[in-house]
């Protein structure tokens, strides 16, 4: 069975690139962002940090909705909401 871990995230620049590299650690090529709008550099973070980044333009809280996306994306066989 294929895992992922799907981190939705906003304005986490300060914590994003630790959190993605310990979730690497654990997940290789497996570890999805999903940033919802954030202007800060969440997203360059993340991706530095060896995630998958899906960004979206406007705050609206989709990143959590996006998270099944994410895993078809990935042909990933399960995720946890």
């Amino acid at each position: 069975m294929r895992t992922a871990a799907i981190v939705p995230a906003y304005q986490a620049e300060p914590k994003i690139g630790e959190v993605v590299r310990e979730l690497v650690r654990i997940w290789p090529e497996r570890v999805w962002v999903v940033d919802d709008g954030s202007t800060d550099a969440t997203a360059a973070e993340a991706e530095r940090a060896g995630a998958t980044v899906l960004r979206h333009a406007s705050i609206a809280a989709k990143a959590r909705r996006s998270g099944p996306a994410c895993a078809r994306l990935s042909s990933t066989d399960f995720t946890r909401r």
